[in-house]
């Protein structure tokens, strides 16, 4: 059983270990140590991890089980779930001062909310960053004959079906083998080898996902939140390469509350895991739907999510279109980090999360082997940048500045090496035409 140092987020295998490290650790410098970590037999403090998430900085949010809902650890394997935690006694300031977390003052709360309320994005920005904030209507599309019903067997619109047989190949087509594509048949010729009556017309893979799109329900007089901020790790299924919701996480954006922190397990079999971004395995996400702690695919996700917002509600990510993509959500109260940042820049620039969180407000994150996404750490992390943009104007026009010039100063980089390219490629050029001369070939 191991021991987990809360404000350091280190595990020790035992109490001898963490003893050390309470002794020799810069954070733990000005510590006093309390009578129970002192006790004879060098127990220390040990008690089972409950259904609480990582404390992230040493800051005591509230858990999920106070808002009604579980948390990641309770879905975890049997061997974290036995991990006992050992924290040290630190003095209420020096854990504030050490969080990564801002805790906002509840006089500050009205404030907070109205400088995110002036940020919120127009319908038009959301549009060309492909959010999709009305109902998809076919008839609506630029390019209908994409959209229009097809065949799955021999792809025959439905338009141009005109009542007719509908023949095809059953086999798949092996463009690789140009003398015998279809198992099927040595024909290579022909519309196909089999002839039925009627068609089997659907909708275009990327148009059928939209017919699933439903708009955020309307206030419905209960008390919803007011901002949340919103993340999904995802995983590939069979039929969408794109993905769906493994792990949903929301926080509230004013007290930074747990919402929302469950595992999701997919309708449709997972064939691309992508457990290197994320962290989670087929075996921890199989084993909490064993045991019941997981959520009925992106549907059961999204039922979730409505139970604590409505359309009044603004909804607050990073790329937060793929997250609303993946719950099926139209939403058009949206404030989105990477929005925020590309822009106030213009061209150019690095705007990912982790790139914006150490250059804003200066909060390191993903610093695991393998910087593996932690999602309820990315949703206090996207907290963050939202917060420093919307709240901090002046440092936030000031990186703008420079952000600017230093891309001014990329920019001017590249050119001047388009054109040595440039020059390069006409001396080359010319010395050929002069060789070619010499040689007594006329030029071309």
């Amino acid at each position: 059983m191991t021991i987990y140092c809360a404000p350091c987020e280190r595990d020790f295998k035992e109490q001898s270990h963490l003893d050390q490290h309470l002794r020799l650790s810069r954070a733990h410098r000005h510590t006093k140590p309390t009578q129970k970590q002192s006790q004879p037999g060098g127990q220390g403090i040990q008690k089972q991890l409950s259904h609480r998430p990582k404390n992230y900085g040493g800051t005591d949010w509230p858990t999920p089980n106070e808002v009604g809902s579980h948390s990641r650890t309770a879905t975890m394997g049997k061997n974290q779930q036995q991990r006992s935690l050992a924290t040290p006694s630190v003095d209420q300031g020096v854990r504030l001062q050490k969080s990564r977390w801002t805790i906002i003052p509840e006089s500050e709360h009205e404030s907070a909310l109205e400088s995110l309320v002036l940020h919120s994005h127009s319908l038009e920005v959301l549009e060309a960053r492909k959010f999709l904030v009305r109902p998809y209507i076919i008839e609506d599309t630029a390019d209908k004959s994409r959209s229009s019903k097809r065949c799955r067997r021999c792809n025959t619109s439905e338009a141009k079906s005109r009542g007719e047989d509908c023949t095809f190949h059953p086999s798949k087509r092996n463009k690789y083998n140009v003398k015998r594509p279809y198992k099927c048949c040595p024909e290579t010729d022909g519309k196909g080898c089999t002839t039925v009556t009627g068609h089997n017309f659907q909708l275009p893979p990327h148009v059928s996902r939209y017919t699933d799109f439903r708009e955020t329900p309307a206030s419905d007089g209960q008390a919803k939140a007011s901002a949340v901020v919103l993340d999904c790790e995802m995983a590939g299924v069979v039929g969408n390469a794109t993905g769906e919701p493994i792990l949903v996480c929301a926080i509230d954006y004013v007290s930074g509350a747990t919402i929302l922190n469950h595992y999701v397990f997919p309708s449709q079999p997972i064939n691309q895991m992508r457990s290197q971004f994320h962290g989670v395995t087929k075996e921890t996400l199989h084993n909490a739907h064993s045991q019941g702690l997981t959520l009925a695919g992106w549907e059961g996700a999204r039922t979730e999510l409505w139970k604590h917002i409505d359309e009044n509600t603004i909804l607050i990510g990073h790329a937060l279109d793929n997250d609303l993509s993946a719950l099926r959500i139209i939403h058009r109260r949206v404030v989105d980090s990477g929005i925020l940042a590309r822009s106030a820049i213009g061209k150019g620039g690095q705007c990912s999360l982790q790139a914006l969180c150490a250059q804003l407000p200066r909060v390191e994150i993903r610093k695991n082997i393998g910087g593996i996404h932690d999602c309820l750490e990315d949703v206090l992390a996207t907290r963050e940048v939202v917060l420093f943009c919307t709240r901090k104007r002046d440092e936030f026009k000031a990186w703008v500045v420079i952000q600017q010039a230093e891309q001014a100063r990329l920019e001017e980089e590249r050119a001047k090496l388009r054109l040595e390219r440039e020059q390069e490629k006409a001396r080359e050029k010319l010395k050929l035409e002069k060789e070619t001369v010499a040689r007594g070939i006329p030029p071309v």
